[in-house]
């Protein structure tokens, strides 16, 4: 294992779980809008809640939502490159789908989608975070289904489901290794993206699902209160940096046989 993994790696357990247990802990709440303190390390929010609180729920709230659409695109690519790069029926279908789906502008279409299956607030759009997860994932997995069809060797053809059955159940551990290696991480990062995109410019979000982009969103009109907006934004980055590092790294460096 290389040095960068490692750091990766450590890197993104350590925020994703320490901010799973920090968010469970109960912090005292002081005045609203102060400043970092030796009693508030992050400060307050404009209602008074301790930023450590809301900074470490938003961010495995954030790092939840990655994992739920990573898993969703993971596992619709691959059922539909089997399709597509099999003899059924429905390849044509799902290639067109495919096309049909990254022809289209991304960001305004989930928005057109937030408002359709959402409720406008007036400040932005309330959507379940488990439906934004499902429509976010829906509208990026056009570009990891034509990856998908190299899946397999080049040589590899089904012409029933039986025979997809009968490899998957011989190769099972390489299947399921070059998902998670080819898929998993790369949808990870589109999701987080793809909802950060639609969490800023439309004000798209779950109130009890708080994420880094609802805590950027809460900011944007109170820079004057830096701690506000910079922190959240500073867990945001190293997330993703993390997460795209061990992308590359695991991709170099895992063999699957």
């Amino acid at each position: 294992m290389s040095r960068r993994l490692k750091f990766a790696l450590i890197l993104f357990l350590a925020i994703s779980l320490g901010s799973l247990v920090l968010s469970e802990v109960e912090l005292p709440k002081g005045e609203p809008g102060l400043p970092p303190s030796l009693t508030y390390p992050m400060g307050t929010s404009l209602d008074g809640e301790n930023m450590v609180t809301l900074n470490a729920e938003a961010v495995w709230d954030t790092v939840l939502f990655g994992l739920l659409s990573g898993a969703i695109t993971t596992v619709i690519t691959s059922l539909s490159s089997l399709a597509v790069y099999g003899r059924f029926r429905v390849r044509g279908v799902l290639v067109r789908l495919a096309d049909a789906v990254n022809s289209l502008p991304r960001l305004p279409f989930l928005l057109v989608l937030a408002l359709i299956l959402g409720t406008p607030t007036g400040s932005g759009i309330a959507m379940n975070f488990f439906l934004t997860a499902l429509v976010v994932s829906l509208t990026g997995v056009g570009q990891f289904m034509r990856q998908g069809i190299e899946f397999f060797e080049a040589d590899q053809t089904f012409r029933s489901l039986r025979e997809v059955g009968i490899v998957l159940r011989r190769r099972a551990r390489f299947v399921v290794t070059r998902m998670g290696i080819t898929f998993y991480l790369p949808a990870f990062v589109d999701g987080i993206t793809a909802f950060t995109g639609i969490g800023v410019v439309g004000g798209v979000g779950d109130p009890l699902y708080p994420t880094l982009t609802t805590l950027l969103n809460v900011a944007a009109s109170f820079l004057y209160l830096w701690w506000i907006f910079l922190v959240p934004a500073l867990f945001r980055a190293l997330l993703l940096v993390s997460v795209l590092i061990l992308a590359d790294e695991v991709r170099e460096n895992v063999k699957v046989n």
